[in-house]
């Protein structure tokens, strides 16, 4: 009888251990979880706080100046509330980075334009290359002028250069395939846009 009281009591002692284990580990994986959601919520805020500060810069000056690269624009008035985003790519030179700003102008309340900034189009964009790849750059600029010259087809222009200081080669690129019908607009000062092109940093 005694053994089977004791045989009971370590069945409950390991059931009552099991359950108590299983709980901890149950709420270990909801902590996990909550942790995972709250960092999840954040990340939005984040994003979100990203896009609402980048809105939050389209301007109605129509000089665009940049400091840090040393240059700066005059933009029309189908350029109003403009604004711009950071972008970073490759370049086929020496496989470098480089910098680039994209131009967005604010799309109208009813369009269906599917973009990759919410509520804008970004129509071109403003690279800058290290003065350093100068050779290299213009060995590509010849190479695509002698294809084209060679084939009669000009997809795009092979030198894009708007600028150059010290530091930056500047080049100047529409980076539409289709656009809305204020992009459209707004595309035919691109190259009254580009001229305007100042360096303020030499």
């Amino acid at each position: 009888m005694k053994k089977n009281t004791l045989s009971i009591a370590i069945c409950l002692l390991f059931i009552l251990t099991g359950c108590s284990h299983q709980q901890a580990n149950q709420n270990k994986k909801t902590d996990v979880k909550i942790d995972a959601e709250k960092n999840q919520i954040t990340n939005f805020q984040e994003q979100g706080e990203k896009i609402k500060k980048i809105q939050t810069q389209a301007s109605n000056s129509s000089i665009y100046k940049n400091e840090e690269y040393g240059f700066q624009i005059t933009l029309t008035d189908n350029w109003r509330n403009y604004t711009t985003i950071p972008m970073m790519g490759k370049i086929i030179l020496k496989d470098g980075d480089i910098f680039g700003i994209e131009f967005c102008i604010p799309l109208s309340a009813d369009s269906h334009m599917r973009t990759k900034m919410p509520g804008y189009e970004c129509l071109f964009k403003i690279s800058m290359l290290n003065i350093r790849e100068k050779e290299e750059y213009q060995k590509r600029v010849d190479l695509c002028e002698k294809e084209q010259k060679e084939t009669g087809r000009a997809m795009h222009l092979c030198n894009s250069e708007i600028g150059r200081s010290n530091e930056y080669i500047f080049l100047g690129n529409i980076i539409v395939q289709d656009s809305s019908d204020e992009g459209a607009v707004a595309l035919r000062d691109v190259e009254k846009i580009f001229s305007s092109f100042q360096v303020i940093k030499k």
